[in-house]
């Protein structure tokens, strides 16, 4: 700007748009043994005991619930998730040279986004028929599904905003060419 007095500024941004699988690469929230398969030699899937015994998954079915057996190919069908995010980040300062061996550096950069996710579950999803088989009660010999059999819809939103400002004194010379004296003093603000 003048030859005491720089400028700079800067801007970047990201905008994302995204599809998401309902078993993530097997992370699952339990480790698949080695043994394990998805399917048997005749191409059959093979059913996993994922969070109940197999004497109590055979109880929820005769009490007339869920069968909860779990296959991950299974649940490919039965999600889908979609997300967007949006961040947007700029910056910009100011060098004033005081004098030849002090200057002043004045910062701010500031931080906004926003994002949306939304997940999909069908009836059929190991997750819903889960939550709708641990909601229910037995009561008077009849069950009561505390939560109703359908699909489910998950969504999540979040917005944040976030900014730096800092001014920071720099003082560095030489003297007699054989020592240097540097020193630095400053504040900052975040939010």
């Amino acid at each position: 700007i003048f030859k005491w007095l720089t400028a700079e500024i800067g801007a970047a941004s990201n905008f994302s748009n995204s599809n998401s699988a309902p078993v993530n690469g097997l992370g699952f929230s339990r480790s698949i043994m080695p043994y394990e398969i998805l399917k048997d030699e005749s191409g059959d899937l093979v059913l996993w005991n994922y969070g109940k015994s197999q004497f109590e998954i055979d109880r929820l079915i005769a009490l007339g619930l869920n069968d909860e057996t779990y296959n991950p190919l299974n649940e490919r069908n039965n999600f889908e998730g979609t997300g967007r995010s949006i961040y947007i980040r700029w910056q910009g300062g100011l060098t004033a040279k005081i004098t030849k061996s002090l200057n002043l550096e004045i910062k701010y950069q500031e931080e906004r986004g926003n994002g949306y996710g939304k997940s999909y579950y069908t009836k059929n999803a190991y997750r819903v028929k889960s939550m709708v088989n641990d909601a229910a009660q037995l009561i008077g010999g009849k069950i009561v599904k505390n939560i109703p059999d359908g699909g489910q819809i998950y969504e999540t939103r979040n917005d944040w905003r976030s900014y730096t400002l800092r001014s920071q004194l720099n003082f560095d010379k030489k003297i007699a060419g054989l020592h240097q004296i540097t020193a630095i003093a400053g504040a900052e603000r975040r939010s």
